[in-house]
């Protein structure tokens, strides 16, 4: 017979595991999907400064696409 902390043991590794499955394939997705991770965090302030980048990186390849 096991130990009573024995078989206490094999429900919380399997609990544990698939919580950890199911952050690991959410991420997955996420990559997959977007080919980033998922900026967590992010507020208005952070859109406002990518969305600039990006305007700002795309003005600069078209001036150096038509010279």
């Amino acid at each position: 017979m096991l130990a009573p902390w024995l078989e206490a043991c094999v429900p919380l590794v399997l609990i544990t595991s698939f919580v950890a499955a199911m952050g690991g394939l959410q991420g997955a997705v996420q990559h997959v999907f977007y080919g980033k991770p998922k900026a967590t965090g992010a507020d208005d302030w952070d859109r406002l400064v990518a969305a600039r980048d990006a305007r700002i990186l795309d003005e600069w390849q078209q001036k150096n696409k038509q010279g």
